[in-house]
């Protein structure tokens, strides 16, 4: 008994179907361990991230400023002077 072409086909497409997605699930997996090296950086730079917002809030502070300023010989104003027209 031979079997209609249209069937053979149909099983020949079924076969290839089953086979590519064997190989696309296996290639996930696969990189499954990149998937999870990538968030452990990424979860690295974002503490990094945040050190260095510390790091920048802390050298802006207002008290830091006064105290450079004053190694460079800045002082407060004493009298205010007005330039009339």
């Amino acid at each position: 008994m031979r079997l209609p072409k249209i069937i053979k086909i149909g099983i020949s497409v079924l076969i290839i179907s089953i086979i590519i997605e064997v190989y696309v699930v296996n290639s996930l997996s696969s990189y499954g361990d990149s998937f999870s090296d990538l968030e452990i950086v990424k979860s690295n730079l974002e503490l990094e991230n945040q050190i260095l917002k510390n790091k920048i809030a802390t050298e802006g502070g207002l008290n830091l400023i006064q105290i450079r300023a004053s190694a460079l010989g800045f002082e407060p104003i004493k009298s205010m002077g007005y330039i009339k027209e």
